[in-house]
Parts: C-alpha cells; structure tokens; sequence
C-alpha cells in the first residue's frame, strides 16, 4: 500500500492524500502525474499489469509511465477507454493538485484475474463515475473501493457524481463478506464492512432528508437542515465541489 499526495513545497503527503495499491505484479491505481517523481523504484518484472478503477487524474495519472516503463497492460472498465486513451480536461485545481493524465492504451479487463494467487471478483459500481469498478478477494475478505467510500460522512460533493447511483452501488457491497477496505483515500484494515454501511446509512438519510423539503429552493433546504457551505472549497474548485451540489443530487436538480 503506497501514499502519495499533493505536495506544494515537495513534501510528500503534505495534504490530499492518494493510495494505490501492489498485491504480487498488480498494481491497482496509479496515483497522480503530479506525484510521479515520487513514485517507488519497482525493479523489472515487478509490476506485470495495472488495473484502473476508474479514470480520474489522481487514480490513472501514471498509467502511462507503467505502461511504458514495465511494457504492463492497463486493465479498465470499457467506459474508462475513452478518457484514459484520449485524456480529459481537468479544471484548475484538479491541475495544481494532480495535473491532467498523459494519455495510454487501456484494455478491457480479462475474464479471469488473480491478485497474490486468489481470484478476485471485479464489480462496476458507479456512482462515483460512470466507470468506477471495485474489486473483491472473497478468500481474503478484502475489497478495494476506489473511491466508493472515503469516509463515513460526506461533507462536499462534486457536479459529476450521482448520489442514488452511489447508495445502489454501495447497497451492492454490503451484501458482501469482507473486513479490510482499501479504500482510495482512507484505508480502513479493520471493521471496513461496517464503515461502509455507516456511509451508506448517511447518505440514505441524508437523502430523504433532503427530499422531505422538496418543493422548497435549495438554499432554503440547505437552511432548514443547517447545512453550511464550505465557501473556500467551492470557490477553490469554480463551484465543482460543495456542499450545495450534494442538495442537489439528492433531488436530482
């Protein structure tokens, strides 16, 4: 397990952190082009394939330089190949924290794959994104969520996410029998089924929170759940994160 993060004045994981993962030759994400000078020194025959879980910049950044460096396959859900082989725009702070990708040839994952010797089971799940898969070790009870999790409670949501999508897919894992979450951002190695039922439980009543004042505006919502935005991170991101974005995906406006 590896962490690599924003890093304004070189200091490696001063702020927003990132995890990928090695289990025997695979690698599960990427982390960010930003980030690559400080990548580990893998020695030849170490990193035999990559699997995305979905597109974003911090996840597939150094898919490219796998790729090229160890002659790897980067395995993807078919959704992702046209962001990761063309690229994608990113806005200004998804540039300054990670910078855009360096685009590569992606492959559709293969019928069967072992992580370290035991099948693992793939589950697109979006939500997130409209690519984002999971992966799951039944013999392990290990699961990788990408960014399904994060954390219990969500306080910022971005445009692109959809919420309803996000409970389906998290209702899907919870019927699963796992104990260690590696999750994209915040690893939990202990009691991680019960972590991801805790967001579930959050954004289903914050759902129908929501909802219950559904003919009002969404400011008077916001009011009347005392729901406070968080004004830099909206600023910072042009209005692509907030916690206004968040009202309005659980009405869907």
């Amino acid at each position: 397990m590896y962490s690599l993060g924003y890093a304004p004045l070189g200091i490696k994981d001063l702020l927003y952190s990132v995890y990928f993962f090695k289990i025997g030759d695979t690698l599960i994400d990427t982390g960010s082009r930003r980030t690559r000078a400080h990548l580990p020194e893998f020695n030849k025959g170490e990193i035999a394939q990559v699997l995305l879980t979905h597109f974003h910049e911090d996840h597939s950044g150094n898919a490219a330089y796998f790729n090229r460096k160890f002659n790897a396959p980067i395995y993807a859900h078919e959704l992702n190949k046209p962001f990761v082989e063309k690229g994608f725009p990113v806005q200004m702070y998804e540039s300054i924290m990670f910078q855009s990708i360096e685009p590569c040839q992606t492959e559709a994952f293969p019928d069967s794959i072992e992580l370290g010797g035991n099948k693992v089971e793939i589950l697109h799940l979006p939500g997130h994104s409209v690519d984002h898969c999971c992966f799951y070790i039944p013999e392990k009870g290990h699961l990788f969520s990408g960014d399904l999790y994060v954390a219990d409670r969500i306080k910022l949501w971005r445009k692109s996410e959809d919420l309803e999508e996000q409970i389906q897919s998290l209702n899907r894992l919870l019927q699963l029998d796992f104990d260690v979450l590696f999750c994209s951002h915040n690893p939990k190695l202990k009691n991680g089924k019960m972590h991801l039922r805790n967001k579930y439980n959050f954004l289903t009543e914050f759902r129908e929170q929501v909802l219950s004042y559904r003919d009002l505006p969404v400011d008077e919502i916001m009011k009347k759940l005392k729901l406070k935005e968080k004004h830099m991170e909206k600023w910072v991101s042009w209005g692509d994160v907030s916690v206004k974005n968040m009202v309005k995906a659980a009405l869907k406006v």
